[in-house]
């Protein structure tokens, strides 16, 4: 027992002692530096030592947001910086979020003016919140141009002020967003001012300079630009006013990376770049004439400059451009281009035919990437094309994506590389996955082309989520003759048993002495609560798995966890969460089920999980989101997010971790009284410009501002809508900002609510133009507004329409009178485009049901089909007669055919006429889904 006890003080002891409180200060502050601020903050609570010493940390990160109002932010900035002055001690880093409105206090001058007489390396100023007034915006001080120790600078929405010299002879980043300049030549004389800068970062507004030169010789990396918001305000660069005499001149010997990102001055002039490596136009892109030079001795200059590149990545925009320059020059050679990636958007095959083109001042291209957003069916076969000299020598890689369903010309553009490029090593073809629905053959002689190069492999990638197991059904049929799994390494077992279920995954330890503890090295873990006997069970399962990973398998890819508790059980979920977000995770889905309803029993996500360089995939269900560090880079690799039924800290909490995740993808909300903003004063604010999917589904916010969707491919309407009038905004207006802010749409489906709500509209005005909308699905209740009055209008808003589906519920009958008189004029669409029309009716058969179909057949000029779904009753109630009216409608369209669908005891029968012979077609379908075919004269 003595003994014992002795160990047992022996390891007490060093628990006792607090070893860094013997630091110096100079030490614990330089420490501390690498801690938020915040948390650097609470240390002067530890004790008398610790209470001043977070004041010597030689950085500060603050955001005036985290403060509970501007002027206590202020008292606090101040209080820290009059501290530095009485010691004497200098900031290296200083950073600064300002959220402010024109009534906040301009503190940010002075601020900036002392910290950089000092030995200041990083300053970041951001100026946010409200003020969009340049009245109110923060001045830079003379003596941040005169810093000699500074090496990162970056502006945000300031004022430069003006300033007569410059020397920062050891910056090296220069990043300016958004500011305002006294002057062209100020901004020509800050860079060219900076002997060793090497990355420079230029985000323009209508910034007082026509012309930006940039003239460096140190300069590596450049990147310019205008933010796509500034594009759409009153003082937007698009205006020929402000465009006027615009341009860009670059003299960079050793510039290696240049990227324009809405790049849209009418001259560019590139001058000395011989070092270039990589160029990258994003988006919009102009070169236009100028006084004294064309356009095309303007794009002439232009490609002569980056001619040396080796990697260049450009957009649809310059494709344009160069299509137009082709037509009356040639490129200049390319000698050094390895790798191009470029869009193809047009449909003209003369477009295709000046791509060769470009391909032929590239002659020692590697490796092409190729997307397609374009239709290609007529296309002619393009082995008829030249065939460029890189086809014949270097290219040895093309990867090809179509972004709609296959045509036959995509297969073309494979077979031309395929055939024609004799060092090609890999051709990836990215297809969707109709591609496989009745068109097995053509993958198969895909597959089997001739190919010129006796290396050549073809990968055809099917964008499905169908497709991971159609690829392991056919492994699993290779492989079944003999058993090769026992040959494999335990680390790629483990891999191949990531796919199976866990509950299977553990089974396999029983079959040998060898794949005992295999199962423990799986990258990917999926837990149900409830699958195991007591809640305890779970926890001690759970704790051995995390324990052995630590130990054996610290990269836990993939965590699934479906907890059923009650509140008795303990709480675990926040330290599993956190040992494996610590690692590389990669999807993590966490759920919470059971009878804890209420909040106190929650479990709250770690800090650590919003900081996960890793995480792709992150799924919430029922948890508690805390506080974190909005300053910090959060999840710079997530893709997809979804958070259901979740509580935040606040709105800002919430708003910043979305706004964080910078490849953010699919992002899914199912809100709950979450402590953001309760229903009475609710809003939706929505600015994503590369946003593609909009789904709404009982989204009862009253107010829902839409901006800076120009991407916006397919908009879903589900269940109740809401849109209320708001303070300074009438019920009408924003209904109308809603509308238009959808109105780029391609496909929209709008439930019940929301057609009653474009029906209110539309009494007092007109809807905005769909121009691209080609698909609309719509549900209507006849009773609860005249839908047939507002057709019309409806579809004299889409002009381009190709499809609609019409989902009806009605419970009136209506003659045929009563619905010619309505619906009596023909839209466009009608006249024009409309190919496909589906007509359901989900109670009772009606006549109005009926002649809506009627109206169609009779005026659609390009109707192909019109199918038409009724309620059971339909024959019960003797209608064999309407039916053969329908069938034997008069068709505007000579394409057109009718399908007439009627369920009867659980059954589906579909009447067709064949137009050549006359005789109508039966077919039967049972509930089985088993389909036999009969023939009724």
């Amino acid at each position: 027992m003595e003994a014992r006890k002795e160990k047992r003080i022996c390891l007490g002891r060093p628990a006792r002692e607090d070893l860094i409180s013997k630091l110096p200060n100079a030490l614990i502050s330089h420490i501390l530096s690498y801690l938020r601020t915040k948390d650097v903050v609470r240390t002067s609570v530890l004790s008398k030592r610790w209470k001043s010493v977070w004041l010597l940390v030689p950085g500060l990160d603050l955001d005036s947001y985290e403060f509970l109002e501007y002027y206590t932010f202020v008292r606090f900035a101040n209080k820290f910086l009059d501290f530095c002055r009485e010691q004497k001690s200098f900031l290296h880093k200083l950073k600064l979020v300002i959220q402010k409105d024109k009534t906040g206090q301009s503190c940010v001058t002075p601020w900036i003016d002392y910290v950089a007489r000092g030995n200041l390396q990083h300053l970041d100023v951001e100026l946010g919140g409200c003020v969009y007034f340049r009245e109110y915006w923060e001045v830079m001080p003379v003596s941040l141009y005169i810093c000699e120790t500074l090496l990162h600078l970056r502006l945000y929405r300031v004022s430069m002020g003006n300033f007569e010299s410059v020397s920062l002879p050891h910056l090296k980043t220069l990043c300016l967003e958004r500011n305002i300049y006294p002057n062209e030549a100020s901004v020509e004389s800050l860079i060219s001012s900076c002997p060793v800068l090497e990355d420079l970062t230029i985000l323009r507004i209508n910034d007082n300079v026509k012309v930006l030169r940039v003239h460096s010789q140190s300069l590596t990396s450049f990147s310019v630009g205008y933010h796509p918001c500034d594009l759409i305000r009153k003082y937007n660069y698009y205006s020929e006013k402000v465009r006027e005499n615009s341009g860009l001149v670059i003299d960079a010997p050793r510039l290696k990376y240049l990227t324009f990102n809405y790049e849209r001055s009418k001259s560019k002039i590139m001058r000395n770049l011989s070092s270039l490596v990589k160029v990258n136009v994003l988006s919009s892109f102009d070169i236009s004439s100028v006084a004294g030079c064309s356009e095309q001795q303007m794009a002439h200059n232009f490609f002569t400059g980056i001619s040396r590149v080796r990697d260049l990545i450009i957009s649809r925009d310059m494709m344009r451009l160069i299509f137009y320059y082709l037509k009356g020059n040639s490129l200049p050679q390319f000698c050094n281009l390895s790798y191009l990636k470029t869009n193809l958007s047009e449909t003209s095959l003369a477009f295709l035919d000046i791509f060769t083109k470009l391909l032929e001042s590239c002659p020692n291209l590697k490796s092409i990437a190729l997307g397609l957003t374009c239709f290609l069916d007529d296309m002619v076969e393009m082995s008829v094309w030249s065939v460029p000299k890189c086809l014949l020598s270097s290219l040895e890689f093309v990867e090809i994506k179509n972004e709609h369903p296959p045509d036959d010309g995509v297969l073309k553009v494979a077979r031309y590389f395929v055939e024609n490029s004799v060092n090609l090593k890999k051709l990836a073809l990215h297809l969707h996955l109709f591609f496989l629905e009745g068109n097995p053959a053509v993958l198969n002689d895909l597959l089997a082309l001739p190919r010129r190069s006796s290396m050549c492999q073809i990968e055809v990638l099917l964008e499905d989520p169908m497709e991971e197991n159609i690829e392991k059904r056919i492994c699993v049929e290779q492989l079944a003759i003999e058993d090769l799994i026992s040959k494999l390494p335990e680390v790629l077992l483990s891999q191949i048993l990531s796919y199976l279920p866990t509950k299977d995954i553990v089974r396999t330890s029983v079959l040998s002495k060898r794949w005992k503890s295999v199962w423990l090295l799986i990258p990917g873990l999926d837990l149900d609560s409830s699958e195991f006997p007591h809640y305890d069970t779970f926890v001690d399962f759970m704790n051995e798995f995390l324990f052995f990973s630590r130990e054996e398998n610290p990269c836990l890819h993939k965590l699934k966890l479906s907890i059923q508790k009650n509140e008795n059980d303990p709480s675990c979920v926040t330290l599993w969460t956190d040992c494996v977000a610590r690692g590389k995770l990669q999807h993590l889905d966490v759920e919470f089920g059971g009878r804890v309803m209420e909040r106190e029993f929650w479990e709250m996500m770690p800090l650590s999980l919003y900081i996960c360089k890793t995480l792709l995939h992150l799924r919430l269900y029922r948890v508690l989101l805390g506080n974190f560090d909005q300053s910090v880079d959060s999840l710079p690799s997530l893709r997809s997010m979804c958070l259901e039924e979740n509580v935040y800290s606040n709105e800002a909490s919430l708003e910043s971790l979305i706004s964080s995740c910078r490849v953010l993808e699919d992002l899914t909300i199912v809100k709950i009284d979450d402590n953001v903003r309760d229903r009475g004063n609710s809003g939706l604010v929505i600015d994503a410009p590369i946003l593609k999917y909009l789904t709404f589904n009982n989204d009862q916010s009253k107010s829902k501002t839409i901006s800076n969707l120009g991407s916006l491919v397919k908009v879903t309407i589900l269940g109740p809508i809401k849109i209320s009038s708001v303070v300074g905004c009438t019920e009408q207006q924003m209904a109308h900002k809603f509308l238009t802010g959808i109105s780029r749409v391609r496909y929209l489906i709008v439930s019940e609510d929301m057609m009653e709500v474009i029906s209110s509209y539309l009494k007092e005005d007109s809807l905005p133009q769909f121009g691209n909308l080609s698909y609309l699905k719509a549900s209507v209740w006849l009773s609860s507004f005249d839908f047939l009055d507002i057709l019309p209008k409806l579809l004299e808003s889409c002009p381009n329409l190709k499809s609609i589906v019409l989902e009806i519920t009605c419970i009136v009958d209506r003659t045929k009178a009563t619905v010619e008189r309505r619906v009596s004029s023909v839209p466009e669409c009608l006249l024009s485009s409309l190919e496909f029309v589906e007509i359901k009716n989900r109670i009772s058969v009606d006549d109005g049901a009926l002649e809506v179909a009627r109206y169609f057949v009779e005026n659609s000029v390009n109707l192909q089909k019109v199918v038409l779904r009724l309620a059971s009753s339909f024959l019960r109630r003797g209608n064999q007669a309407v039916l053969k009216d329908i069938l034997e409608l008069p068709r505007r369209s000579s394409m057109c055919e009718i399908e007439v669908f009627n369920a009867l005891n659980g059954h589906a029968l579909c009447f067709r006429k064949n137009k050549r012979t006359g005789r109508v077609f039966l077919d039967y379908f049972d509930v089985a889904e088993s389909y036999y075919g009969a023939i009724v004269s």
